[in-house]
């Protein structure tokens, strides 16, 4: 951390050190926001390590006990979720797009951790063209349960993932990918939505490379989902 420090750091630290990420419920997301922008690099070192922290004390952290839902109007949450968890979860973002040295680290932290909210920080840090593409889409394919890697965020970050990098990875690694979207129809789908995350897949990987197959599957679904309001938080 820089000589001076944030506004709200000092606070924020103190909170975390006592009660962990149960202290998002004290730290509304424009307050965390303004000590970002004050500091993004000592707001993830902080937050990041006790989210690490969290995941490995989680006794659940791969949690899928949910029934068949309208997944278009839900949202798939971890135990770990939160304001802190979500403020940090851009930031990182924002580090990434911005090429932050600091990326590479952060991946082989997370990466030494099995949990849903670890997933999604390295997912999210993966959606920038700065990140390599055939790295990027091969760990989203060998990752398929995509609703766990937050769905119904404001951003999907698979959905993001196949769209920066479905263009440009090599043609070997796109086809394990579209093969992959063919397959995903995940028990948590209800009848009346069977095939909606697939559809949002689909229509993320652009026309430039479809096989004929994906693209008569993307225009049949097309024509059941299109018209269809999506609720998102």
């Amino acid at each position: 951390m820089g000589a001076t420090t944030p506004p709200g750091y000092e606070d924020l630290e103190r909170d975390l050190r006592e009660r962990g990420l149960d202290a998002s419920a004290s730290w509304p997301a424009d307050v965390l926001a303004s000590v970002v922008a004050s500091d993004a690099m000592s707001f993830v070192e902080l937050t990041l390590q006790h989210v690490l922290a969290d995941a490995l004390r989680d006794g659940e952290p791969r949690a899928r006990d949910r029934e068949p839902c309208d997944v278009r109007g839900a949202v798939f949450a971890h135990r770990l979720d939160g304001t802190i968890y979500a403020t940090l979860a851009e930031a990182l973002s924002t580090l990434a797009w911005a090429g932050d040295p600091g990326v590479e680290r952060w991946h082989e932290l997370l990466a030494d951790v099995d949990h849903d909210a670890t997933d999604i920080l390295r997912c999210r840090m993966l959606a920038v063209p700065s990140a390599d593409s055939d790295t990027a889409v091969e760990w989203l394919v060998a990752h398929p349960d995509w609703y766990s890697l937050g769905w119904g965020s404001s951003s999907w970050p698979p959905m993001d993932v196949v769209a920066v990098h479905a263009d440009v990875c090599s043609m070997a690694t796109y086809e394990a990918l579209e093969q992959a979207i063919l397959e995903f129809l995940p028990e948590v789908e209800e009848p009346a939505c069977r095939g909606f995350g697939q559809y949002e897949l689909l229509a993320a990987l652009g026309d430039s490379h479809l096989s004929s197959v994906a693209r008569d599957r993307l225009v049949e679904l097309h024509h059941r989902f299109a018209e269809v309001p999506v609720a998102r938080t």
